[in-house]
């Protein structure tokens, strides 16, 4: 956020009035995004979902080219497994686990 000037679309959290009310995503969208990885979560499961919303984010909502796409949600859902296996975690399970029998970090 250093490199990048006041004006860029990172700065979404920026006030709704004054100078600040042309801000490039309003409160709405962003919550549809969080939305919709929560409800993806409940049908798939936490990891298939996340994959799927990090593909559909940065390519969509950041408006990275596919390579980058690629690197960045690779990345994210490896960082996502490692922290699970440090922690011995597992992700919140959708209604596909309960119909399939899925290795970790699927399950």
């Amino acid at each position: 956020m250093i490199r990048r000037p006041e004006t860029d679309t990172i700065f979404a959290d920026r006030e709704s009035s004054d100078k600040n009310a042309d801000a490039a995503h309003g409160l709405w969208p962003t919550l549809a995004w969080f939305g919709f990885l929560l409800g993806l979560t409940s049908v798939v499961g936490f990891i298939l979902a996340l994959t799927v919303f990090l593909l559909t984010f940065m390519r969509g909502r950041a408006g990275l080219s596919w390579t980058q796409t690629a690197i960045h949600t690779t990345g994210g859902v490896v960082f996502m497994c490692a922290m699970a296996w440090i922690l011995n975690r597992d992700f919140p399970p959708g209604l596909l686990q309960s119909w399939i029998d899925l290795p970790w970090p699927l399950r």
